[in-house]
């Protein structure tokens, strides 16, 4: 066991941010979806122990972070949301700064800021630019790169792929999932689109609440034979099932539906779930209309439909967390 959350909560002011969620983790790949607002970044700031929690307590290795010290920092890399380089800086130049500040021997920082460039795919000519010239993709990927340069056995990783282009984003993925193979990583994301085959664990948040912890293969099984796409027009969409995206194809619309119960409607076709199928479901049987809006990405558009009527309580559900 890498982590044991207990109870935690976190207060600013008045505002709760997160309201006593409780997991274990291992080591590997754990996801932390949820959308925008829902206390994931709070979460990992928890976690890389730049904030303290209000209540509970965060272990790592059976011993409290707050007993850590600064020992703690040397273990971890962390990717915060709106990552920045100093305007003064070359990309080179602000990696050496951090790589001294991770406490790398200084005749190991070059080499070190060598592998990780060249494993994130950044060339040379982006370590001599300074801030400002950085297309978003390139931002990213030098916010990885210091994430990575001491070699870190935790890595606390917010919205990764982030700006970058597919190329990017394929490459990223796969060297994601050949680093964390030996560490415990938790990567923020407010879709799972991409990360399905490098996770191992999948947490959903929503407004400060832990709505559960599932292994992705039990997610995926909540969809399975849910999912079917219709390349016909649809009359009534929302009565033929849960509408959960749909894409311009040059022949007319595709719909992709998630049927609760019932047959699907004449002409479906069944599809292979996503974890991104599987989120959105598990998100919607939790929480409803209420405050629930699918993300858009990647030409789907993904929009909600009334409420699936059924039992709606995770904690009676298979795969379930605390």
């Amino acid at each position: 066991m890498s982590f044991s959350v207990r109870r935690l909560t976190k207060r600013f002011g008045a505002v709760v941010a997160l309201r006593h969620i409780s997991f274990s983790s291992r080591p590997g790949v754990t996801l932390i979806l949820g959308p925008n607002g829902s206390g994931k970044s709070t979460l990992l700031r928890i976690l890389a122990g730049l904030y303290r929690p209000s209540a509970g307590t965060v272990s790592y290795r059976g011993r409290n972070l707050a007993q850590w010290g600064t020992e703690y920092r040397d273990l971890i890399g962390y990717l915060p949301q709106d990552f920045g380089v100093f305007p003064s800086m070359t990309a080179r130049e602000f990696l050496i700064y951090l790589g001294r500040l991770k406490k790398i021997p200084e005749h190991l920082v070059q080499p070190r800021i060598n592998v990780v460039a060249a494993g994130m795919d950044i060339p040379p000519k982006w370590l001599k630019t300074r801030r400002g010239r950085y297309p978003a993709g390139m931002k990213r990927k030098i916010g990885l790169a210091q994430a990575l340069l001491n070699d870190p056995e935790v890595l606390l990783l917010d919205e990764p792929l982030r700006g970058m282009d597919p190329q990017a984003r394929r490459h990223t993925i796969l060297l994601l999932a050949a680093l964390c193979k030996q560490k415990t990583a938790f990567i923020v994301s407010h879709t799972a689109a991409g990360l399905e085959d490098i996770a191992h664990d999948v947490m959903i948040l929503h407004q400060g609440v832990l709505l559960g912890k599932w292994s992705v293969r039990s997610a995926l099984e909540e969809v399975s034979g849910r999912v079917w796409e219709v390349r016909q027009a649809l009359d009534s969409p929302d009565r033929a099932g849960w509408v959960i995206a749909r894409r311009q194809q040059a022949n007319g619309v595709a719909w992709r539906l998630l049927l609760d119960q019932g047959p699907p409607p004449p002409g479906a076709e069944p599809v292979t779930p996503t974890l991104k199928d599987a989120y959105l479901y598990l998100l919607r049987l939790a929480v409803g209309d209420d405050g629930f809006r699918p993300p858009r990405e990647g030409g789907w558009e993904a929009w909600s439909a009334p409420r699936l009527q059924r039992d709606r309580s995770l904690g009676r559900r298979r795969g379930s967390g605390p």
